[in-house]
Order: C-alpha cells, then structure tokens, then sequence
C-alpha cells in the first residue's frame, strides 16, 4: 500500500508562487489531485510536482508558477526557528 503525502494550499502557495485560491482552481479542475476535509483543500504532493515540472516545460512561460518562487520540493525547511 502506498502513503499519499499531502501539502497544504498554503504550502503548494509558498512553493510555487501560485496563490491558494488558483491551487483550489487546479485541484477542481482536475490539474492536480487533492481532497477537501472540511473547509480545508489538501494538495497531493507528487501530483503537484509532476504538474509543476510539465508547466516548467512550456515554451512560452506562460504557464506555470513564478521561477524565482520555486524551490526543490524535496527540501524540508526547518519553521520553528
């Protein structure tokens, strides 16, 4: 059995550059996967990296969060300091 590893809005937000209010937009249009628990939308992390490396191949950067907001996904930043 695989564990799905979810992010939140806010999260995907921070990492991406998109707002949370368009990282609600991809989950209900299919874009991304995640669920909603209450009042709370939940990203699939692995979708939300497969999306964001596709739009980070479009030819004309249009598409696809702001370049100097991304950050490798697979690094932990320490917030508690």
């Amino acid at each position: 059995m695989t564990l799905i590893e979810y992010i939140t809005t806010r999260e995907a937000a921070r990492r991406s550059g998109y707002t949370t209010h368009h990282i609600a937009v991809l989950i209900r249009s299919g874009k991304i996967r995640g669920h909603k628990f209450g009042h709370v939308w939940m990203v699939n992390r692995q979708s939300f990296e497969a999306y964001l490396e596709q739009v980070g191949k479009e030819v004309n950067g249009r598409y696809g969060p702001r370049s100097y907001f991304y950050r490798d996904m697979s690094v932990q930043e320490d917030t508690n300091k």
